[in-house]
């Protein structure tokens, strides 16, 4: 099994499969600067496999060789580092494929695993939970939309089969064919809009819909939604963990922005979320900790500010297009009747108080203020029935 601990940003365009020379690692095209040292990250261990813009992998064996690592050296804010991307045992058969900014590692032994990452935005790995249970992935491909393609070997009635399954970027997947034999679709690739196979010699396509910020499957709901973006919750099968994922509808990819856990000890819940322009923002509560986060992400270049607030509960309720927002704080001792602030922030200074309120038990929970909103420079709410205005901040 896979043993993914981290992910890192990264930034490339074009399709670069990992491929390494000891056949740990199976892929189509070798980069040309295959083993060889990392100009990029001079500090990253291990020989480069494959590169691109922006972009490189290395592999290294541990000193006693029981495992092997794989490092990715990445562009984020101007510069360059490297950090562990995943391991595995030594001798595991491991698919590593890149395209864009997406990553698509498969491992090939019983109990396969097939997991993305969508490291420019995040570093949460991204199981692919469409895989059907018990049964082994052979082949993948990838694309720089994050549209994933994959092959499945089963049995049926004692006959050998093969599966070719396709994941749009959106997450709905479908079974695109079926062919009698294990390993009977070969030559998987994207070729533009079209997902491109073999089987039985011959080279068959099907066209895959480019990622339109759709909303498809009965587990994903629409938190907010504006002109240029939209962000929604896709929840995890079986009670597993749920996505909070955005969009920039000129771009029309989905990317995780967070993971929710329902973990009575370690849980993470999202409890608010808004866009604006290219902006979205979430607010998240650490289960157990007292801990209150809000984040706030450029969707063109990923590039997050975030903040933690401990012994309190905050709330987002607006986002402004330059990044400014406006959240509701409070102690995480205090319940209705107690007192809570409003306050708006900047990417830059101190926040500003706003007003004082008292906690009542509303629709999603305690709450001061209500139709908070931030309208051309100018922010206003609702406090017990009173309207109020201001400048933003």
């Amino acid at each position: 099994m896979l043993s993914l601990r981290s992910a890192a940003a990264v930034a490339v365009t074009g399709l670069v499969a990992a491929a390494c020379a000891t056949g740990s690692v199976f892929a189509a095209t070798p980069s040309a600067s295959s083993l060889v040292r990392s100009a990029r990250c001079p500090g990253m261990p291990g020989k480069v496999i494959a590169s691109g813009r922006g972009l490189e992998v290395s592999r290294v064996r541990s000193a006693d060789r029981s495992q092997e690592d794989f490092h990715l050296c990445f562009r984020r804010d101007g510069s360059y580092r490297h950090r562990l991307l995943f391991e595995v045992d030594a001798g595991t058969p491991v698919t590593v494929k890149l395209a864009g900014r997406y990553i698509a590692v498969s491992s090939t032994r019983v109990g396969s695993e097939l997991v993305m990452f969508d490291p420019a935005w995040n570093d949460i790995e991204l199981p692919v939970d469409d895989v059907t249970p018990g049964q082994r992935v052979g082949r993948i491909a990838v694309d720089r939309w994050g549209r994933l393609a994959w092959t499945e070997s089963f049995t049926r009635a004692g006959r050998s089969w093969t599966r070719l399954r396709v994941r749009t970027q959106s997450g709905s997947a479908a079974t695109f064919a079926r062919r009698p034999g294990r390993n009977a679709i070969t030559a998987l690739r994207f070729s533009r809009d079209k997902v491109q196979w073999t089987t039985a010699g011959k080279t068959r396509t099907k066209r895959v819909v480019r990622p339109r910020c759709q909303v498809t499957g009965i587990r994903a709901q629409v938190l907010a939604s504006s002109q240029q973006a939209m962000i929604m919750r896709r929840e995890g099968p079986r009670n597993a963990s749920s996505s909070i994922l955005a969009c920039l509808r000129s771009d029309g990819r989905w990317h995780v922005l967070t993971t929710e856990s329902t973990d009575s000890s370690h849980g993470y819940e999202v409890t608010r979320t808004g866009t604006a322009g290219f902006k979205a923002g979430f607010s998240a509560f650490a289960i157990n900790h007292d801990r209150a986060d809000i984040v706030i992400v450029d969707l063109r270049s990923a590039h997050r500010v975030s903040r933690s607030l401990e012994q309190a509960y905050a709330f987002l309720d607006a986002v402004a297009a330059d990044g400014r927002y406006v959240y509701e704080a409070f102690g995480a001792g205090v319940g209705p009747g107690g007192a809570s602030e409003l306050f708006a922030a900047r990417p830059a200074g101190a926040d500003i108080r706003l007003d004082e309120g008292t906690l009542q038990l509303l629709g999603d929970g305690p709450q001061a203020f209500t139709e908070v909103r931030i309208d051309n420079g100018v922010v206003s709410w609702n406090n017990a029935g009173l309207a109020k205005t201001t400048a933003l901040p």
